[in-house]
């Protein structure tokens, strides 16, 4: 079961992923843990200033400073609604699966 667990998860992350690219594609070499980075992609969501976005009960700290210095100079683009929609579904689906 927990196989199985561990499959959907990984799955679910790699789209979400895939369909988060768009808005901050180093964000997954910056977090690779599904439930870390679901939990982050909910926070920042589509917002294009992360200064203020308080991750620590997510990531380490240095990690947080590595997000908002990278999420500056990333040449991903806001995300329309209805992707935005199906990231954070598909972000809810992983943290649900933990």
């Amino acid at each position: 079961l927990t196989g199985k667990i561990d499959q959907e998860m990984f799955s679910i992350h790699k789209y979400v992923r895939d369909l988060y690219a768009t808005k901050f594609p180093e964000l997954s070499d910056l977090v690779p843990h599904p439930y870390e980075y679901a939990q982050v992609v909910k926070v920042i969501g589509n917002k294009s200033d992360v200064s203020g976005i308080d991750l620590s009960e997510f990531v380490p700290q240095n990690v947080q400073l590595t997000i908002t210095v990278t999420a500056t100079t990333t040449a991903g683009k806001p995300l329309p609604p209805e992707v935005l929609k199906q990231v954070l579904e598909g972000c809810d689906a992983i943290i649900e699966l933990l």
